[in-house]
């Protein structure tokens, strides 16, 4: 087997994997929001891609590499979608702990801040979208050295 078939069925089982987590975690969003279905299904075709790059022709390689580019894309749009570009999700990651089990005043309790809707989508998770794609994206562009691929 081909380094390169590896890595297409490494990153198949990649594909699989994030589908089904996004499916679950948003399980109550994809009823009011169109838009959480985006990474569920361009997860689901990243998969299908990937297999048909690693045993299909130049043609389907091209079609995978197409679908990789819409999920890198559509990775950055999820992070829009999270956060809408504000500063406090983002400032969240360098400066909350989450860890021990302390509220923000040092007191034991939820480790939530009152002003933190408990239910806040993670605002980096929909990069793991747009890094898989790169990577199956990089890995399909035609060689500059090689007129076959």
């Amino acid at each position: 087997m081909s380094k390169e078939r590896l890595i297409l069925l490494l990153l198949c089982g990649g594909f699989l994997t994030l589908g089904i987590e996004v499916r679950y975690l948003h399980r109550d969003i994809v009823s009011d929001h169109w838009v959480g279905w985006i990474p569920i299904v361009l997860s689901a075709l990243s998969a299908i891609g990937c297999l048909a790059a690693a045993f299909g022709g130049s043609g389907l390689r091209t079609t995978a590499s197409i679908v990789f580019a819409l999920g890198f894309l559509a990775g950055f749009g999820g992070v829009y979608y999270h956060t809408e570009l504000k500063p406090e999700p983002f400032l969240r990651l360098v400066t909350e702990t989450g860890s021990g089990g302390h509220s923000h005043d040092g007191h034991e309790g939820s480790g939530e801040s009152s002003d933190v809707p408990a239910e806040e989508p993670p605002a980096l998770a929909p990069l793991s979208l747009s890094g898989l794609c790169a990577v199956g994206f990089v890995l399909l562009r035609p060689s500059r050295n090689s007129a076959g691929g």
